[in-house]
């Protein structure tokens, strides 16, 4: 008998016989057990069921600050999505790519980083959808010193959201957007 499918039986039978309260205690450990025989998946679903749950590990180990192993989740989850799942499965998909740059952030894997920043860039169909993307490349372009693109590409962030900032400023200008912000706060 292949190791591999006692671990994805093992799995199974916890999260099928694991109340609601019981799969939040014991989730590592059923997460781990249906990882370690996810190569033997084939239905779609099940794939999707084990993304979902590769998810809620990560952020429960991202809360207790473990962000290795909240990566190494994510990165799990993310391998079993097909490319297709971006069209039937967005909010997943978003989820578990930017909660993963967000911790490669943390961790200082800025190549992995930018590869997960890109995929949601390129997959993210509004800017709301690729905020969380953003900002966390707006963070790292600054942490590791590149402070002027950092700021060149928050400009161009908030100009997608509707605020234009100028790159240089008259005294009048300046004088004026004062006037106008005391006004609003009287």
């Amino acid at each position: 008998p292949d190791p591999v499918y006692f671990h994805l039986r093992i799995g199974r039978l916890l999260l099928k016989w694991s109340s609601t309260e019981e799969t939040d205690c014991n989730l590592f450990v059923m997460v781990d057990q249906l990882h370690r025989g996810a190569c033997l998946l084939n239905d779609r679903n099940e794939k999707i069921k084990l993304a979902h749950l590769c998810l809620m590990a990560g952020m429960k180990a991202s809360i207790k600050s473990a962000f290795l192993p909240s990566s190494a989740y994510y990165q799990a989850g993310i391998g079993l999505l097909s490319s297709g799942e971006w069209d039937s499965h967005r909010e997943l998909c978003l989820e578990l790519y930017n909660s993963s740059l967000e911790t490669e952030y943390i961790l200082g894997d800025f190549d992995a980083m930018m590869t997960h920043i890109d995929e949601v860039l390129n997959r993210g169909g509004t800017i709301e959808e690729k905020i969380r993307a953003y900002r966390t490349l707006v963070q790292s372009l600054a942490a590791q010193g590149h402070v002027p693109r950092a700021i060149e590409t928050a400009l161009a962030v908030l100009g997608q959201l509707g605020e234009s900032i100028p790159m240089s400023v008259t005294p009048a200008q300046v004088k004026l957007e004062l006037e106008a912000t005391q006004q609003m706060l009287q």
